[in-house]
């Protein structure tokens, strides 16, 4: 093989090279939004999950039946406050609005896209942030009521 010959297929080979990252950045901007539409459908399941099973857990235990403290009571209560925040932003990702686009237009729809997509993204991000917020204040909730 020449030096010549070496050269050629170097390039092809970085050619492919850099193809390949082209379409990997491409599917990753056409799933982008069904991804994070994925995410809340997962996110709305769970919360309802975790509410249904500290509800039911409340139900049958003796908390009900005690005489608890004001604040002990508001921690408590407190994770399901959270989960309702960061289901009403999960669905928040799915909720329909109207949009005004060019489609004759590449920056206009790159744009737009965009644009859906942080809002959505920021929605998602309230949303996890709240679900965690809810666990950990769970945590604390189930400790503080044990050690009391």
């Amino acid at each position: 093989m020449t030096k010549e010959d070496e050269k050629v297929n170097s390039n092809t080979g970085l050619q492919d090279v850099r193809e390949f990252w082209i379409e990997l950045a491409r599917t990753v901007v056409r799933e982008s939004l069904s991804s994070t539409e994925s995410s809340a459908q997962q996110i709305v399941t769970l919360v309802g999950v975790l509410i249904g099973v500290y509800s039911g857990a409340i139900t049958i235990s003796t908390i009900r039946t005690q005489k608890l403290e004001l604040w002990l009571l508001i921690l408590l209560v407190s994770p399901i406050v959270f989960w309702l925040i960061s289901l009403v932003a999960s669905l928040g990702v799915f909720w329909p609005n109207k949009y005004a686009i060019n489609i004759q237009s590449a920056t206009g729809a790159k744009e737009f896209m965009e644009n859906l997509l942080r809002k959505k993204h920021y929605r998602l991000q309230i949303s996890f942030i709240f679900l965690f917020a809810g666990i950990i204040v769970l945590i604390i909730a189930l400790i503080s009521y044990l050690l009391l």
